[in-house]
């Protein structure tokens, strides 16, 4: 075989690659467009950056004022983060060492107030589902709360706020540490019998 040839299939592969990424992409955004709808209507979210070329990865940016949403399908996994409009339109979770975007479960813990852990939840296997029932899922999580979420990451609410906002993450963070380290207090003392309890 030719090296003419030879490259030739290789470009026709690369090609046919990347026409199935690309269909990938356009179909995860046909399914996000279904399962966040409200986020079109009412909310006026369009979308403002999509995936860039050549990679496994589809990832998707909405904005509507100045909020930004990003989702990003990645090996079967549905990641949905929340940002102000400074947010890049990117992989990149932060700018200059600064983050800017944030994970929807953290944003929706901290406008509940909720500081509760519970770490047999946190550790449960996560069930098998397909990408239309993360989405949805996720689309559930979002929906309650998607009016207070638009409102925290105005700029000047989220400048306001951000310290808050960081210093209820660490506080969570610790008491998710702090239940690690009982659990493994108490899974090391039923190892090693009663006679540790002396």
């Amino acid at each position: 075989m030719g090296e003419r040839s030879r490259h030739s299939k290789a470009s026709d592969s690369e090609a046919a690659l990347e026409d199935m990424m690309s269909t990938e992409c356009e179909e995860f955004l046909e399914q996000v467009k279904h399962h966040f709808d409200y986020l079109f209507h009412p909310y006026d979210f369009v979308v403002v950056g999509q995936n860039e070329p050549n990679t496994d990865r589809c990832l998707l940016v909405l904005q509507a004022g100045e909020c930004r949403i990003r989702l990003i399908h990645n090996r079967g996994d549905i990641e949905l983060y929340l940002g102000t409009r400074e947010a890049p339109v990117s992989w990149a979770d932060s700018i200059d060492d600064t983050r800017q975007w944030f994970y929807l479960k953290e944003v929706v813990r901290f406008l509940q107030a909720d500081g509760n852990v519970d770490l047999e939840d946190l550790l449960r296997p996560v069930p098998f589902m397909s990408n239309e029932q993360k989405l949805a899922e996720r689309s559930g999580e979002l929906r309650p709360f998607i009016g207070q979420v638009c409102e925290l990451f105005r700029r000047d609410v989220f400048e306001h706020r951000r310290a808050e906002f960081e210093q209820f993450q660490q506080e969570v963070s610790a008491e998710v540490r702090r239940q690690l380290d009982e659990r493994q207090r108490k899974q090391l003392q039923r190892y090693r019998g009663p006679a540790a309890h002396s």
